[in-house]
């Protein structure tokens, strides 16, 4: 998956813009030569080295050629000729200035007017080499899928392609349909791909960059990462290496350009620096644009978010200028279905929020980068509201002229969920984390002033997240409990759109270098998940489809780049390439009501922490990200972790475990709690959790068959890319190897041990 869009800075230009020189024999994309070589390291300039290579090239040109292009560049770009003189003349000028410039969507090359062109998905997919012989990104493994899987997904009725095969199916629309772009000299095939690479990574960059890396900082700290994360991933993936070579900086077997070579110590380096000299600095403001525009309670604290109990994007039930949850206290009988109609009236005045599911905050940042223009056509177009659409949003095209047919989105894909459900499933998590943030208040030494939810008109108020599950249950509610992982894109989703109307969908994912290698030498890439504690809710309260079918509903707990962690409403695409992938069996009864209270005062402790520090994002990626605080409720509630990787900074994840030990102790205080008393109990188990969870971030072989064990149950069980495949060998011949020398010296180590201490 391609990472941040920032490139290395040139000296001479305003702009991030990427210094890129061509070899003569290789020309490696982003090097001015091989990295092996450090007299051509890439910061080094050398005009005498471009002007070589560049000159190399030209000689391939008839003059005529390039004399047309310098004096009519834009008139000659209509004929091939045109085409090749007026990206020689790039060349050219570039040689001249000592220092190239990489080709962005607004500069000369596609300034000019050049337009791609897509082989159809039915001919190459008939003939391959139309594609693997085009020339453009020719044989590139880029998120490539497992045959048997697609051979599966095929048999389901689903189109699947990969991003490699898209872009090795674009040629100029210029070129004569006969003309095979290996006609072309290779530093003009470079220069295309580096242009449609950067306008590519555009697109996906800022918001992968958000969203990977928001706890590395603000301003130059911040800057600074993304710097870091985008050079390694540009070099990466336009790096061609030498016939027939495997290039070292692989993270896979089948060297996948989609596995990125970045290790999570490298990627979290600066969340220590950013915690110390940013805490109380305003978010980056690019970030912030992004992502507060019309988000209700985004600037609030973390447990400011907590009790106002949700954060999104759009019409919310807790929008200051006009509330729909009653401020005190809630009755379910009376209030449940009159509020999510109140919604639904609200959002029929909204068209624009019409258009479908947006799966995550993400998601809908994603979209609005691709295009502002189709956001907005979208929003100037009238819907109605339909409370049984499961469509996801519309599709957006992302670049017509560079990218025909590419659109950010999910196809066809349905949602999961109804959009009444997912009003619903908005509604019961805005009342746990209300209740939920209650103990806060509690720990305080407050006597009232505490939320409520109550179930009738004369039933008892409940003050806990705890109690209204057991009340939920009483009343003819099943409710099932269990942490689950799924793959994440931060939000990022393509499909490409047939010329017959249908939708093939281009899977991502994101792959970084775990750091673990078998015996042989080949390394595992590690997956991206995103994983939360789901709760899944039948009965009288999620009611049933229009036809007749009952709802489930399901809503997740987890920390998350809103800013805060607590309940959120999980409804996802249903894709066969990412699915949920359940790390436990179910909890029911009991179990469920303590997983309930669990997530309260372990929401409580990262809330709280993050406001009395400032953190910036609530804590997000210092204090813990979703899948930390998944597994430390699953080891309270199973006894152990399974889900891969946890990537707590030890400093605030000692912050967090003392938090909680000094929030124990004020509730044994204020409230008069004592060890006998469940919330007592249940933070000790946190405390207990905390301590026993292992950190990925460094892969020391003391951790490899924890980490193993743990990416296997984390890993998508279908296995869509080939970079699952590599990982899932590399990870059970660790297991394997572990075994063995546990089997053949285990013993005989221990008995060594013993008479040492003797």
């Amino acid at each position: 998956m391609l990472l941040p869009r920032t490139f290395s800075r040139s000296l001479s230009y305003s702009s991030s813009i990427a210094a890129m020189t061509f070899p003569p024999a290789r020309g490696a994309f982003l090097t001015s030569a091989s990295p092996r070589h450090p007299k051509n390291h890439p910061m080094r300039s050398s005009a005498q080295t471009m002007a070589t290579s560049t000159s190399t090239s030209l000689r391939a040109l008839p003059e005529w050629i390039v004399d047309a292009a310098t004096n009519h560049p834009v008139a000659s770009i209509g004929s091939i000729a045109g085409l090749v003189a007026l990206l020689a003349l790039l060349q050219y000028r570039g040689a001249i200035r000592k220092r190239l410039k990489l080709m962005r969507e607004e500069s000369w090359l596609f300034g000019a007017g050049v337009t791609m062109e897509r082989i159809p998905t039915d001919e190459w997919r008939k003939d391959k080499t139309l594609i693997t012989n085009s020339g453009l990104f020719a044989n590139m493994a880029l998120l490539e899928l497992n045959p048997d899987f697609q051979q599966q997904a095929t048999a389901e009725g689903w189109s699947l392609m990969t991003l490699g095969d898209y872009l090795s199916s674009l040629r100029p629309k210029q070129l004569p349909k006969k003309f095979s772009t290996d006609a072309i000299p290779k530093i003009i095939q470079r220069e295309i791909e580096a242009g449609l690479g950067a306008a590519l990574l555009k697109v996906l960059g800022p918001n992968l960059g958000i969203a990977l890396l928001p706890a590395v900082g603000t301003g130059a700290i911040q800057k600074r990462a993304q710097a870091l994360a985008s050079s390694a991933a540009v070099k990466w993936f336009f790096d061609q290496g030498g016939e027939g070579e495997e290039t070292s900086a692989a993270i896979s077997a089948s060297q996948d350009k989609g596995g990125i070579p970045l290790g999570f110590l490298t990627l979290l380096a600066g969340a220590n620096l950013n915690a110390k000299f940013n805490s109380r600095a305003e978010p980056n403001k690019d970030i912030q644009q992004q992502q507060s525009a019309n988000v209700s309670n985004f600037n609030l604290t973390a447990m400011e978010k907590m009790t106002a109990g949700e954060v999104v994007k759009g019409p919310s039930f807790v929008d200051p200028a006009d509330t729909l949850v009653p401020q005190d206290n809630f009755c379910l009988e009376a209030d449940f279905d009159r509020v999510i109609r109140r919604m639904e009236s609200k959002l029929g005045a909204h068209p624009e929020h019409q258009k479908g599911h947006v799966a995550s905050p993400e998601h809908q940042v994603a979209l609005e980068v691709a295009s502002k223009q189709a956001v907005q056509h979208n929003k100037d177009q009238t819907s109605t509201y339909d409370p049984e659409d499961t469509s996801m949003a519309a599709p957006v095209p992302i670049n017509s002229r560079l990218f025909p047919d590419l659109h950010m989105g999910w196809g066809n894909a349905k949602c999961t969920h109804t959009k009444r459900e997912v009003l619903k499933m908005r509604l019961i998590s805005l009342l746990l984390n209300r209740l939920g943030a209650n103990y806060q208040k509690m720990a305080s030494g407050s006597k009232g002033g505490l939320y409520t939810v109550q179930m009738t008109p004369n039933g008892p108020k409940m003050t806990k997240p705890s109690e209204l599950v057991q009340a939920l249950m009483d009343s003819g509610h099943k409710i099932e409990v269990v942490p689950t992982s799924r793959l994440t894109t931060f939000g990022l989703a393509l499909c490409v759109k047939e010329p017959n109307g249908q939708w093939t969908n281009v899977p991502l994912g994101v792959f970084l270098e775990s750091g673990f290698e078998d015996e042989h030498g080949n390394a595992s890439p590690a997956m991206m998940p995103h994983s939360g504690l789901d709760m899944y809710i039948t009965g009288p309260l999620a009611g049933s489809r229009a036809d007749g079918t009952p709802s489930t509903l399901r809503i997740q707990h987890f920390i998350g780049i809103e800013g805060f962690c607590g309940w959120k409403s999980h409804e996802s695409p249903q894709v066969p390439f990412n699915e949920a992938v359940e790390q436990g069996a179910r909890l029911t009864g009991s179990d469920a009501v303590r997983a309930s209270r669990l997530a309260a005062l372990y929401a409580n402790a990262l809330n709280g922490l993050a406001t009395d520090l400032h953190l910036p994002f609530g804590g997000y990626g210092v204090t813990s990200v979703c899948n930390d605080s998944a597994a430390v409720v699953q080891h309270c509630l199973y006894g152990h972790n399974t889900i891969y990787p946890m990537t707590s900074i030890g400093k605030f994840a000692q912050r967090t475990m003392r938090y909680v030990q000094h929030f124990r102790q004020r509730l044994e205080d204020q409230q008069g709690l004592s060890s006998k008393d469940e919330e007592i109990q249940d933070l000790s188990a946190l405390v207990y959790a905390m301590k026993q969870l292992p950190n990925d971030i460094n892969s020391a072989p003391s951790n490899a068959e924890s980490a193993a064990r743990r990416m296997l149950r984390t890993i998508q069980p279908r296995l869509p890319f080939m970079l699952n495949v590599d990982s899932k060998q590399v990870m059970e011949a660790i297991i394997t190897e572990e075994y063995a020398g546990k089997a053949n010296h285990g013993d005989a180590q221990l008995r060594e041990h013993v008479r040492e201490k003797k």
